[in-house]
């Protein structure tokens, strides 16, 4: 679009600094001649608006060596150049918002160059390329997949490939719209676990419908026969893998390798963005932290801001206090973490519960939590595996668990909890040895 600069100036007419605005405007325009500007109504958080010029169309990124054009949309506040402006992904009704580390369910982008922001030190320019840096590594968006073909949803295929005697069905991902308010789960996978899931999640009262698809061929072995003799309401028994169909959670009991490995072959097979797939993690090990400190310390575990993070078993990192946000602030400068008097509690107060607890029913209550979480839209935070490439100077592709906030959409945030050396290093270890295995499984 031909540059007016006429016009620039009579939209940019309430603008505090108005010609340096003008200024950015065409260096913009000659380096990203896709953008073009105009001046509309925005709204803020609080409900006020006004109008406000804004910058909009594609941005070229490449990812994975494919080229790639991201549709984009920039408000520029009236204290322009000297205050940050507000970005946000802007995508057609064929493209999916990819939640991440630099964008929320709404589009908004989050970047440390906009929270730092400094003029002239940071500029429109510089901004562009930040976000096409940041996109390269993680893309922000996915095309919806097509609704044509068989219903079945895509962890499906996970069961089809680690389950024996299943027939090879390659269905594709089925988008669901976040805000639909239905409530169906399904349950994959016999045994006591399925079983553990089933019922903790019924005594919620948390779904209208749940399916139990069991995966082992002897009925009375999966326990699935006195279900059906019992008649459990709201729960459905089925061998029909379509009737897992629009459920908006699809729990996978299948135990073929750890959680960390499970949480990525799922990633890998469903097709989902990484935010869409989680495994249970350290969230009972958290859950049980919290319990303990409280009760040690005469807080209620909502207080205790306790987590047990990274891989699931012997090394696990414990922390406490002092977690930081992807974007960079702290939350709590007290910064305590794997005190010994507070780890051997922990630690001796796990091992009496794993030698005394029943281990399906434990996961299955901690499988239930997690599901009222996403279910409720509670926004709650949880120790679950979860894509942590960047975190902690990884750069591989392997999963670990973090404290993430969960809703329908999946993961809409990550906090990452400041660690010792010796702790940081566990992890990079714990994301070593998982990559290699990963490798072998050649997925």
């Amino acid at each position: 679009m031909e540059f007016n600069e006429e016009i620039l100036k009579r939209q940019l007419r309430k603008y505090k600094f108005r010609d340096l605005t003008l200024k950015e405007l065409k260096d913009v325009h000659k380096k990203f001649p896709e953008l073009k500007s105009s001046l509309d109504t925005y709204t803020f958080s609080d409900g006020s608006q006004k109008e406000l010029l804004n910058v909009i169309g594609t941005i070229p990124v490449r990812y994975q060596g494919s080229s790639y054009n991201i549709p984009i949309r920039i408000w520029i506040l009236d204290s322009h150049p000297f205050g940050p402006p507000l970005c946000f992904l802007s995508p057609t009704s064929k493209m999916v918002i990819r939640v991440g580390k630099h964008v929320d369910t709404q589009g908004r982008i989050y970047l440390p160059y906009l929270q730092h922001w400094s003029y002239p030190k940071m500029d429109m320019i510089g901004l562009l390329s930040e976000i096409i840096t940041n996109f390269e590594e993680e893309t922000p968006l996915y095309m919806r997949p097509s609704a044509d073909g068989t219903l079945m949803t895509e962890l499906n295929t996970i069961m089809a490939n680690i389950s024996s005697g299943l027939s090879n069905v390659s269905p594709q991902p089925k988008v669901q719209a976040v805000d639909q308010q239905s409530s169906k789960v399904t349950v994959l996978g016999g045994g006591d676990l399925g079983l553990a899931c089933t019922m903790s999640i019924l005594a919620k009262d948390i779904v209208e419908k749940l399916v139990f698809i069991s995966t082992t061929e002897n009925a009375m072995k999966s326990g699935t026969l006195d279900m059906e003799i019992f008649h459990l309401p709201k729960v459905e028994i089925s061998k029909d893998y379509s009737k897992s169909a629009d459920s908006d959670v699809v729990i996978i009991t299948a135990n073929t390798w750890t959680v960390e490995v499970m949480t990525y072959v799922s990633w890998k097979l469903s097709g989902f963005p990484s935010h869409r797939v989680i495994g249970t993690g350290c969230n009972l090990d958290t859950r049980r932290f919290q319990f303990i400190l409280g009760k040690s310390r005469k807080i209620s575990p909502a207080e205790s801001e306790a987590w047990i993070i990274g891989e699931h078993g012997d090394n696990e990192v414990s922390v406490w206090k002092g977690l930081e946000m992807h974007d960079g602030q702290n939350i709590n400068s007290d910064i305590i973490t794997d005190h010994d008097k507070y780890k051997q509690l922990a630690h001796s107060a796990f091992k009496g519960l794993k030698e005394k607890s029943q281990r399906s029913w434990s996961l299955g209550l901690s499988v239930a939590d997690l599901t009222e979480t996403i279910l409720r839209k509670m926004e709650h935070s949880h120790s679950v595996t979860t894509l942590v490439k960047g975190w902690y100077g990884i750069s591989s592709e392997v999963f670990l668990s973090l404290p993430c906030v969960l809703t329908r959409a999946g993961v809409v945030g990550v906090s990452v909890p400041k660690l010792v050396e010796e702790d940081e290093e566990k992890l990079q270890r714990s994301a070593a040895t998982l990559q290699n295995f990963l490798k072998q499984l050649k997925i």
